[in-house]
């Protein structure tokens, strides 16, 4: 969208509503090409949540192309996906 908030549009084509983590903060790459959030959305990219209600931290291209997960957790007592950041600062 434009800085004035004009002319947003979708990052992905998901239509699925409460799947994506927005308590904790999207993190922006620092060059502004990519975006990093945490969903429970199933590990295939389907409009599904993950059958254990998992998250993991997803990286999206700015321009809503190549949505892609970077953890693979798929049990809730093996990992916590949180408060995506980018390293180094």
């Amino acid at each position: 969208m434009a800085a004035d908030g004009t002319n947003s549009k979708p990052l992905t084509r998901l239509t699925a509503t409460g799947l994506d983590n927005f308590d904790n903060p999207l993190a922006w790459s620092r060059d502004g090409s990519q975006i990093a959030y945490t969903t429970i959305r199933a590990l295939d990219g389907s409009d599904a949540i993950d059958p254990n209600n998992v998250g993991n931290l997803w990286v999206v291209k700015a321009d809503g192309s190549t949505a892609r997960a970077v953890t693979l957790v798929t049990a809730s007592s093996n990992a916590s996906c949180d408060g995506a950041q980018w390293r180094p600062y």
